[in-house]
């Protein structure tokens, strides 16, 4: 938290001649996540390469784990994404590097992979994966996949990795605008975009 600093976030909005243009910029979390319960949401963040999207990721996610300190030690000169009691209307918070799970199609064997086995004895990974399972169905909960653009479908048909229709999750996925421009990636897809 010393040595992160804020870059400049936009939200980009899709016009009806299908143009895309910057519409404001972005300072706060409520301002990234308005969590409608009835439908999963996809939050992307696109930016050149080296631009800080690993960064953002990586410090919302340690602002998540960590709301309680970050408030009482806030940094009165930075007041931006300062509002991580946000973070808090997520009961989990998954951080999948997707350059990690070139062989997964499915977030959820990611989630398995990258998270379950590297904190759970063998003997309990199936029981704690049929949990993560109930988790993702039950509880509102944060996807965080990093590297769009460093991961592919290894059946070469999906552009996105696969989420359950019964989640309740919002997925926040960085990206570089090359990927975000793949043709098979619909504006439907994406119900908010950011660009650093």
């Amino acid at each position: 938290m010393e040595i992160y600093v804020t870059t400049e976030i936009h939200r980009i909005v899709t016009e009806k001649d299908g143009k895309k243009r910057k519409a404001g910029k972005i300072f706060k979390y409520c301002d990234i996540f308005q969590i409608d319960h009835a439908t999963k949401k996809h939050v992307f963040l696109q930016g050149e390469p080296g631009k800080g999207k690993t960064t953002f990721a990586a410090k919302l996610v340690l602002d998540w784990c960590n709301e309680c300190e970050t408030l009482s030690n806030s940094n009165v000169n930075n007041p931006h994404f300062d509002d991580v009691e946000t973070l808090q209307a997520f009961k989990f918070v998954f951080h999948i590097a997707l350059r990690e799970s070139r062989y997964q199609r499915t977030v959820t064997k990611m989630i398995k992979k990258q998270i379950i086995e590297m904190i759970h004895a063998e003997k309990d990974v199936d029981a704690a994966y049929i949990l993560l399972q109930h988790i993702l169905e039950k509880e509102i909960c944060l996807v965080v996949q990093d590297g769009l653009d460093e991961w592919c479908d290894p059946e070469q048909n999906l552009v996105l990795p696969l989420l359950f229709q019964t989640c309740q999750c919002i997925v926040f996925t960085t990206a570089r605008p090359w990927k975000m421009s793949d043709e098979r990636l619909k504006n439907s897809q994406i119900n908010c975009l950011l660009e650093l």
